[in-house]
């Protein structure tokens, strides 16, 4: 089946599954949501152990 889910299929498939369910997967997959500008501090307590994340988003302010 890989060749059914190139690159650009799996983008679109994603938008569309952050569409419909995208509330679900912040409540459930996503446990820190951190300022771009926080990132680094971020992935060095990661990198050190001293923060343990399932999935970090980067908020880019607009």
């Amino acid at each position: 089946l890989a060749h059914l889910w190139n690159r650009g299929r799996l983008a679109l498939e994603t938008i569309e599954l952050l569409r419909a369910k995208g509330k679900l997967i912040r409540e459930h997959l996503i446990t820190d949501v951190v300022p771009f500008d926080d990132a680094l501090d971020l992935i060095a307590d990661l990198a050190a152990r001293r923060r343990h994340v399932l999935q970090a988003v980067f908020e880019v302010a607009r």
